[in-house]
């Protein structure tokens, strides 16, 4: 606990293969990440 901090892993962030899904679902599934953690998980908005 004192050498670590408390933490066994880095807070930081792994990104691996993805199989055969296309850049643009990655990067909406990463932006709908970032968006619920900022709205504190309300949905979007309707476009309408």
């Amino acid at each position: 606990n004192k050498m670590w901090g408390g933490h066994l892993w880095s807070p930081s962030y792994y990104f691996g293969t993805v199989g055969n899904m296309s850049k643009e679902v990655v990067e909406k599934y990463i932006n709908d990440q970032i968006y619920n953690a900022i709205s504190g998980g309300k949905p979007y908005p309707s476009p309408h």
